[in-house]
């Protein structure tokens, strides 16, 4: 089983920063969701907080961003 963040602030925070990358990058919810083999709106559940971020899931937007994980979660 994937461990997931529990913690509601970080959540957030995470949330936030996948959505300044996302933009940063100028990809679509849909370039991302492709890349982690996600339909748009389970992507987009995720960027807005209403579904949990996986250990998987990070990872894969890690590689998507090419950064390094600990990069991702350390917001």
């Amino acid at each position: 089983m994937a461990r997931k963040i529990r913690h509601p602030r970080e959540h957030d925070a995470l949330c936030a920063q996948l959505l300044k990358l996302r933009k940063e990058y100028a990809f679509t919810q849909e370039d991302i969701a492709d890349a982690l083999n996600l339909s748009r709106p389970q992507y987009n559940a995720l960027e807005t907080g209403r579904s949990m971020l996986s250990f998987d899931h990070l990872c894969g937007l890690a590689h998507c961003f090419k950064i390094r994980l600990t990069d991702l979660v350390n917001v």
